[in-house]
């Protein structure tokens, strides 16, 4: 479970990301949240991703927003225990993989790139 979840109870979840829908309807609510206690910090981790966004172009959003990265490690992108594909659209991911309460969660984790 995620830090988001556990601070927010479902229905406060839910009411959020109807307001985030209806206000933003081309745009997907996401939180992002490191996976593991060793992985760096994001600041901020809601993000309002338009429609037709690839993962691609997600992930570099995403990294702009993290302290403290070391230049050789390649960064996972996971949905519970699934790697993201970069090459997936959003649309894809939300339609599959958004929680009952409206929201798309994702973790991330650094790995080295050399082993």
């Amino acid at each position: 479970m995620t830090n988001f979840k556990l601070l927010n109870d479902y229905k406060s979840r839910l009411s959020l990301s109807d307001k985030i829908i209806k206000k933003y309807p081309k745009k997907y609510p996401v939180i992002v949240e490191p996976q593991n206690l060793f992985d760096p910090k994001i600041n901020g981790n809601k993000f309002l991703v338009p429609k037709g966004t690839s993962m691609i172009t997600f992930s570099g959003n995403v990294l702009s927003h993290i302290t403290n990265i070391n230049g050789i490690d390649t960064i996972l992108f996971y949905i519970g225990k699934y790697i993201v594909p970069l090459s997936e659209s959003i649309d894809k991911i939300y339609t599959t993989h958004k929680d009952s309460d409206g929201f798309l969660y994702i973790t991330y984790s650094f790995v080295s790139a050399f082993g």
